[in-house]
């Protein structure tokens, strides 16, 4: 892709995250939380991703963000239900 939304993004084409991708991604806020990282390869890859995906967030535009915002928390409140 070249980092545009598709046309016809629906909730039904949205990939589910691995138990994989939770456990890295929590990794992630811990260690930019505490301003740490290990000196790991996959981390830094990780770290990179999950970068640029909050960059792109953060940098979206109102209206997109509006929409991000009501995904991000739904996902959140699936997170701590678990």
């Amino acid at each position: 892709m070249d980092g545009q939304p598709r046309a016809d993004a629906r909730p039904e084409h949205a990939l589910e995250w691995t138990d994989r991708d939770w456990k890295a991604y929590l990794f992630y806020t811990r260690c930019k939380a505490v301003g740490r990282f290990p000196e790991d390869e996959a981390v830094e890859i990780d770290a990179g991703i999950f970068r640029g995906v909050e960059d792109e967030f953060y940098n979206g535009g109102a209206k997109q963000l509006g929409q991000k915002l009501d995904s991000f928390f739904s996902v959140l409140v699936k997170l701590i239900a678990r």
